[in-house]
């Protein structure tokens, strides 16, 4: 019975098989067909290729959408050069929309370095600077300055752009003071330097090895002198040792005093350097501000100040500050207590070599996860430094600004497997004017916020979808051969029967 069974099983499959063969040895086959044959495979081999790298190609879909991100703030970072402007006078500040203006920025890491890479300091400037201490000589000293000054005059040369080699040259140690006659600081310092110059004098008993004298860069005599010393500031006090002032010239490195304007200090820094210097036997090698004698004294927290700096030509401003996610400017702007701008020397050229809005660092090489849909993004993680970087903006002028407008437009990546990256970015407009008024020069970054954001969503063909696709392609171009194939046989069959005569 089970025998029978399958006996009938077998018959029934039999009958209902669509997939019937012609034996082998009923067929006939042909050069034609074989070569047929052969177009055929290579045919389906490429489309099998080419679809397989279909179903593994990830593409990506495009879509705008109204902005929902609800975070109060983002990261701008920076890395600006400017080539014709001190680290010493410039500073980093922030205005928003609604007016808040801060020059003390919190959360910022803003860093100001040399063009040779030397740190200076931090680029924002702090609200809380001490003013610049003005005073003159206690009473005593005031009656033994006046009584020295009434018996050997003033001891403050005022020197041109002629004589200003010669003089440098014949003293040891030459301290000018490069001022402008409408200049507030420059008015205070004066009586001031000059008691300090009648007060050397005296302690030194009338050393000719030491000049003090002063330079007026209004005068149009001096022009040139001023532009050569890149006098940006009044007033400037510089010191020149053995004949020079330049501490490294190929890094445009100057000394310049910055110590309190008071008889006692500059004085007692003057005589300082005058020990320092004249302790060597015979010019020579240049007495730096490090020298021991040049120092000023401990302040409260035991650290050494200094009275002297390096004043370099050139600026590379560098880092990142953290502000409200509304349209706002950042302003690289002129900056120097208890001292006026020499406008017409100030001059911004700059060159951006990095530009972007977001966080920038690792952080893009970590994609987060999509989170629910009422929560849809996580916060900014990445950066767009958009098409900004080494571009040059030349002021070929004194008192230009330069203002960079920016549309930022957020930008979401979804990758495969759930992962999000959020960016920002940016088409930039900049423009040039010269600075209205009194106002000094400054490179501003303005920035607005588009409220739609662009997702960029990655997407891969479906496993099914592909694999329907392929075989269906494959299925029908096989048919098309062989009805092709069809075709081309049975012509050529009834081409060579007429040939030979036959009917068929």
């Amino acid at each position: 019975f089970f025998f029978g069974c399958l006996q009938s099983m077998s018959s029934l499959l039999h009958s209902l098989d669509l997939f019937r063969r012609v034996p082998k040895d009923l067929t006939e086959a042909s050069k034609l067909g074989g070569c047929i044959s052969v177009a055929t495979v290579v045919a389906l081999v490429v489309l099998f290729t080419w679809e397989l790298i279909s179903l593994m190609k990830i593409t990506e879909q495009t879509r705008i959408e109204v902005s929902h991100r609800e975070d109060e703030f983002f990261q701008v970072n920076f890395n600006l050069t400017f080539p014709s402007i001190s680290c010493s006078w410039i500073s980093v500040d922030y205005v928003d929309i609604v007016g808040h203006r801060k020059t003390n920025i919190s959360d910022a890491e803003v860093h100001k370095h040399t063009l040779h890479g030397n740190y200076v300091a931090s680029a924002v400037r702090q609200y809380d600077q001490p003013e610049i201490e003005y005073a003159h000589a206690n009473e005593s000293t005031k009656q033994e300055i006046q009584s020295y000054q009434e018996m050997n005059g003033p001891k403050v040369l005022t020197i041109t752009e002629e004589s200003f080699q010669n003089i440098i040259a014949s003293h040891r140690v030459a301290i000018l003071n490069f001022y402008a006659p409408w200049c507030p600081y420059c008015v205070a310092l004066a009586p001031i330097y000059e008691a300090a110059a009648a007060l050397v004098h005296k302690r030194l008993q009338n050393t000719n090895q030491i000049v003090f004298a002063n330079v007026n860069c209004v005068d149009k005599d001096n022009f040139q002198l001023c532009r050569q010393q890149h006098i940006q500031v009044f007033p400037t006090v510089r010191i020149f040792r053995d004949g020079s002032n330049n501490m490294n010239a190929r890094m445009h490195m100057h000394e310049e005093y910055r110590g309190p304007r008071t008889v006692e200090a500059i004085s007692d820094f003057s005589i300082n350097v005058f020990n320092a210097v004249t302790a060597k036997e015979a010019p020579g090698e240049l007495s730096t501000p490090k020298a021991e004698g040049t120092k000023a004294p401990k302040t409260a927290d035991g650290r050494r100040g200094t009275y002297s700096e390096y004043s370099t030509f050139g600026c590379v401003v560098s880092g990142n500050v953290k502000v409200s996610r509304i349209p706002g400017t950042i302003l690289f702007l002129p900056t120097a207590e208890g001292h006026n701008f020499h406008t017409e020397a100030i001059n911004m050229s700059h060159v951006v070599h990095h530009l972007s809005f977001g966080n920038d660092g690792s952080s893009q090489d970590r994609p987060k996860r999509k989170k629910s849909r009422r929560n849809k993004y996580e916060l900014e993680d990445g950066a767009y430094s958009g098409d900004s970087d080494g571009t040059l903006f030349v002021s070929l002028a004194g008192r230009i600004t330069h203002e960079h407008f920016l549309k930022i437009v957020q930008s979401v990546h979804e990758y495969l497997g759930g992962y999000v990256r959020e960016t920002y970015e940016y088409t930039i407009n900049s423009n040039l004017y010269p600075t209205p008024g009194d106002d000094l020069p400054s490179v501003k970054m303005v920035w607005d916020i588009w409220p739609m954001e662009v997702i960029n969503t990655q997407t891969r063909k479906p496993l099914i979808e592909g694999i329907c696709q392929m075989v269906g392609l494959l299925g029908g171009v096989y048919a098309a051969f062989l009805v092709f194939e069809r075709l081309v046989g049975g012509t050529w069959r009834e081409l060579m029967k007429s040939s030979q005569g036959k009917l068929g």
